[in-house]
């Protein structure tokens, strides 16, 4: 038997982060897992609780730090117990309650002989338990993960060029780690693969399509330069404020907010929800982005508001979605970005 205390928020953190990019494809059922794993340091006297998940397109990472000797393991927990687990247990900003983890062998139901448990206990007395959770058929990639990982990570690594497509659902999953820190993006130098980076405790796989055309030649692809070609130039500082390439992602509670305010007006407008909540235009339209994540509102119409997907009474089950950061079912599935509103 391993236990294993933590808070509730921390569980948040292993979680969250790697929960889009499990698997919801059917047709494979063995990438629509998270995989828990402990592992002892070499002295023995602490662990390390690691958290993954991948779809075959990106895969991702976390790690919590664990103050106390701990057992090796290894389990798998489907992706829909996965989000259950997080619907059940939930920090808000007056309680965090501390968490027990307890896995061990026991006998499978049906006679299929032993197999490892996990079990959830809280200290307000709610508990889960998933019987099950042996992994069995593992693709390749959930056991060599962290050599793939270890491979990347050695060799020479630049800053990601901002000439790669990046797709919209792709975005919606890095979107997960940006709660917690600002992702960033690096090219290994054989460029097989975009290693992502939040913080200490996270690290992702995003593999690409690349094109070996040159910056210079996809900027010739747009028709804007024709358009401005003889326009005299401007300085960019007299047109913009030039801001940290990083920006601070919006708090929990302004998304709350607005997602509160949309749904209630029924107005899925970016300038309104910028004048309500009394911030610059880009920090709204990122909070417009969210909420097209968590379902609250749908995709971008060119000058158009955005469609309210909420009607006014569901509006207690959509706070409790975007507080929990539960993606949408369909979630980054259509053009993202936030248009003029």
């Amino acid at each position: 038997m391993t236990r294993i205390d933590l808070t509730t928020s921390e569980l948040h953190e292993l979680l969250v982060p790697v929960l889009p990019h499990a698997s919801t494809d059917k047709d494979w059922p063995e990438y629509n897992v998270v995989r828990l794993e402990a592992r002892p340091s070499k002295d023995a006297r602490t662990g390390v609780l690691a958290a993954m998940a991948t779809d075959r397109v990106t895969l991702a990472a976390t790690r919590h730090h664990i103050d106390e000797p701990v057992d090796e393991f290894d389990i798998s927990i489907d992706r829909g117990d996965a989000t259950n687990l997080l619907r059940v247990f939930k920090p808000t900003k007056k309680s965090d309650p501390r968490l027990r983890l307890i896995v061990e062998e026991t006998s499978l139901p049906g006679g299929q002989g032993r197999g490892l448990m996990l079990r959830i206990d809280s200290e307000t007395g709610q508990r889960l338990e998933f019987p099950d959770c042996t992994p069995t058929d593992l693709p390749k990639i959930h056991t060599s993960w962290r050599g793939t990982l270890a491979r990347l990570t050695a060799r020479p690594l630049v800053p990601a060029p901002p000439t790669f497509s990046v797709a919209d659902w792709a975005l919606a999953r890095w979107a997960k780690a940006s709660r917690y820190d600002s992702p960033r993006f690096f090219l290994p130098e054989e460029r097989d693969a975009i290693l992502v980076t939040a913080g200490g405790s996270f690290i992702g796989l995003w593999g690409m399509r690349w094109t070996d055309a040159e910056p210079e030649a996809l900027l010739r692809e747009s028709a804007w330069l024709d358009d401005l070609k003889d326009v005299e130039h401007v300085d960019l500082r007299d047109s913009l404020v030039v801001q940290d390439a990083t920006p601070v992602p919006p708090e929990e509670d302004m998304v709350v907010r607005a997602a509160e305010l949309l749904v209630t007006t029924q107005f899925g407008s970016t300038s309104f929800l910028q004048r309500k909540l009394k911030v610059d235009y880009g920090t709204a339209a990122m909070v417009m982005d969210l909420l097209q994540m968590y379902g609250v509102v749908g995709e971008p119409d060119g000058s158009k508001p955005r469609e309210v997907l909420v009607k006014p009474d569901g509006l207690a089950e959509a706070l409790e979605r975007v507080r929990a950061g539960e993606l949408a079912e369909d979630a980054g599935s259509g053009d993202a970005g936030a248009g003029v509103e």
